[in-house]
């Protein structure tokens, strides 16, 4: 399965990206698909043998929409000629409103005024070319959206006038009513209203490109100790560079020689900066802040983490949670709907007055509707709360994740590496030849235990010995044979010893060894809890979150963890499948729950979990089991995420609802419905509520970003 990135420029709102996606769905071979209307952003997966690039781009071109492989958003040049006609829209719009309320100079001949008002309309016209053929498109391929509503508005305002002033010209009617100021004042009103849009929504944007422009532009290659500046794209992994103080870090690798400290508060949160030397990771896109220092390139370009992350972030964008679901149906059958609603109301102030009573209603119904608020409700906030997020270290994989987060009401944690910092140390007691035993299997473990057995054994001076036929049991222990003397060692809990058939003492405390079935003893070992692990668990409890410990450790070593820290409760002993099951029975009894782990013992539970947690760089199966990732080691922004997904759920319910409370206060408005009591409203006006709408809706999406 590949992967396929592309631009569709005139996408405006979800009405728009629905269109997108569901003309590139139909194709045989596509096999997921996401659309993101702020970033303008398509992302497919497909598989090659089925459908092919240009298919694709076909299918998007047949939406309505003209496909570009260049991100619109970063294009620099300015349209000046475009720019030029829009101030000229702008001014011959004020001229003609002036004109209405008989506030500016003009022909007294109706002839002479119906020309002198088309002209002041042509600059609106030909600016809103864009506008005409979006529309046309939308007719075209079935598609009907915001554009066709102006575009038929306007369209037919500009006209009907046309034709008045030619009939007028030939002797066929009376008194012509020219409606020119209403094609101007649309046009110009929609148009300042898009250029304020488009920049609250590069505003709602930025947070991804500031992650997106981390990475230098060019790095220092050193090359037989010659040092030569190069684009950073055309780096490869083992290249060796020079970075020196107040540059970014070109990409990930380890430093080689040298020593600095580093800002790394836009990759993950963390506002301290933090030092590191010889040997230490370095992440591309981190701020290099005192010396120079040499590193090797480990991964570069596409490979970093960096984009990595704002991979995630693009993909999470174009997915949508639950409660914008009914919306997005909306406003696909939105326009329509609107069409329908000019047309009774054309029809029944014709019947009831004259046609040119009815078309001005027509017209204002048309344009003051906009399914672009109820479309833009939902981007708008995720594009928002997921670039907040991501500048937080908080990476959520799609849109449901973030809404179910929201709702969560039970968290599950994991203990090693979780609550706390990973690196146990081995209490005192243990003898030399048991902790050499279970020191000689655990040097072929990853798990944090096995790197705290490992060192203690360096500190006494043993030297663990080669072992074969390593296996791993997960959630119990770990087995093998000693090369030396081909004696089978086992290592592990108590239950695990016990199931093999070794005799063991009651006590149920550390890690359990024996040799050739023969119980040796056992080690203790003590990690504490992370120092913010305290504040975090209080405060998701306060916001009626309950905590619960999910352990393998014994009943004894679970309870005394639990004194140092506030849960809601602890389970311990327990296997992976014990994990799933306690997450499948939390769920049966209607909770959401999310489950917080870096093992791979925990990516069963992970996987059934509704909202899955686990650090960027924990374990690969617990990683891709889960839905939301943590790349700042720190558990109190399990508060923020917590904290930003109800506020972005709160911003999306709110833009949702002053969309359809817009449209359905306005619409009968326009549509003269309480005319008999004054109340009524000109096309110009209704285009400036669209406008207002729509930038009303992205406005307050910008709140998350404080």
């Amino acid at each position: 399965m590949k992967s396929f990135v592309f631009f569709a420029p005139g996408m405006r709102c979800s009405g728009c990206s629905s269109k997108v996606k569901k003309s590139i769905d139909k194709l045989t071979g596509v096999v997921r698909s996401g659309v993101d209307p702020i970033s303008k952003r398509c992302i497919v997966y497909y598989d090659e043998t089925k459908v092919s690039e240009e298919a694709i781009l076909k299918a998007t071109s047949e939406a309505g929409f003209t496909p570009s492989l260049e991100n619109p958003l970063k294009k620099q040049e300015r349209p000046v000629v475009k720019n030029v006609l829009f101030v000229f829209a702008i001014l011959g719009a004020i001229i003609l409103f002036l004109i209405e309320w008989d506030l500016f100079p003009h022909p007294k001949s109706h002839i002479a005024d119906g020309i002198f008002q088309m002209l002041l309309a042509l600059p609106a016209l030909v600016w809103g070319y864009d506008i005409f053929k979006g529309a046309y498109q939308a007719v075209r391929y079935r598609h009907p959206d915001m554009q066709l509503l102006v575009g038929l508005s306007t369209g037919t305002a500009f006209l009907y006038s046309l034709a008045e002033l030619i009939l007028f010209a030939l002797g066929q009617i009376e008194h012509p009513h020219y409606h020119f100021c209403a094609t101007a004042m649309v046009l110009a009103i929609v148009g300042l209203g898009r250029k304020l849009e488009d920049r609250a929504k590069s505003r709602a944007d930025s947070a991804l490109e500031e992650l997106s422009d981390l990475l230098p532009k060019n790095a220092h290659l050193i090359v037989d100790g010659e040092e030569t500046d190069i684009p950073t794209e055309l780096l490869n992994a083992g290249d060796l560079c020079l970075v020196k103080p107040g540059e970014r870090v070109p990409g990930d690798g380890r430093i080689t020689e040298g020593r600095s400290s580093f800002d790394e508060s836009l990759l993950t949160g963390e506002s301290l900066p933090v030092d590191k030397g010889v040997g230490d990771a370095v992440t591309g896109g981190s701020m290099n802040l005192l010396g120079a220092f040499t590193m090797v390139l480990e991964r570069s370009g596409d490979q970093t983490t960096l984009s990595g992350m704002v991979r995630l972030v693009e993909e999470a964008r174009t997915t949508r949670p639950k409660v914008a679901l009914l919306a997005d149906k909306v406003s696909g059958h939105f326009a329509l709907g609107v069409i329908t609603a000019a047309i009774i109301t054309l029809a029944i102030w014709w019947l009831l007055k004259d046609f040119n009573t009815a078309l001005p209603y027509a017209l204002t119904v048309l344009v003051v509707a906009c399914p672009c608020a109820l479309g833009l409700a939902t981007p708008a906030a995720l594009a928002c709360g997921l670039g907040k997020a991501a500048s937080c270290g908080i990476l959520f994989k799609d849109a449901a994740a973030l809404e179910a987060f929201s709702k969560c009401k039970t968290i599950f944690f994991d203990k090693t590496g979780t609550l706390t910092n990973g690196t146990p140390t081995v209490k005192e007691g243990c003898e030399d030849d048991v902790l050499l035993a279970i020191a000689s299997l655990e040097q072929y473990s990853e798990h944090p235990i096995a790197k705290a057995v490992t060192e203690e054994a360096k500190k006494r001076g043993l030297k663990p010995e080669p072992c074969s036929d390593f296996e791993a049991v997960p959630g119990k222990g770990i087995k093998g044979r000693r090369v030396s003397d081909n004696a089978e060692l086992m290592i592990g809990t108590m239950a695990f010893l016990r199931e093999q058939g070794i005799t063991t003492p009651e006590s149920d405390r550390g890690i359990h060894a024996a040799v050739n079935k023969i119980y040796k003893g056992a080690l203790e070992l003590f990690d504490p809890p992370k120092p913010e692990a305290e504040k975090t668990l209080t405060d998701l409890q306060n916001r009626g979150v309950e905590c619960v410990l999910l352990t393998g450790d014994s009943k004894e070593a679970a309870l005394e963890f639990a004194k140092t820290v506030p849960l809601s409760d602890v389970k311990y002993r327990l296997l992976p499948e014990d994990k799933l099951a306690l997450v499948r029975q939390a769920q049966k009894e209607g909770n959401i729950v999310a489950m917080t782990g870096d093992g791979i013992n925990d990516a069963p539970a992970l996987s059934q979990s509704n909202v899955s947690i686990s650090h960027y760089k924990g374990a690969g199966a617990a990683q891709s089991a889960s839905k939301m990732l943590l790349t700042r080691d720190d558990l109190t922004v399990l508060v923020t995420a917590y904290d930003l997904s109800k506020r972005t759920l709160a911003i999306i319910k709110q833009n949702l609802f002053w969309a359809l409370i817009f449209n359905l206060i306005t619409i009968p408005l326009a549509a003269g419905a309480l005319s008999s009591f004054g109340l009524s409203m000109r096309p110009e006006v209704g285009a400036a509520c669209m406008a207002a709408s729509s930038l009303l809706v992205v406005t307050n999406a910008l709140r998350l970003r404080r």
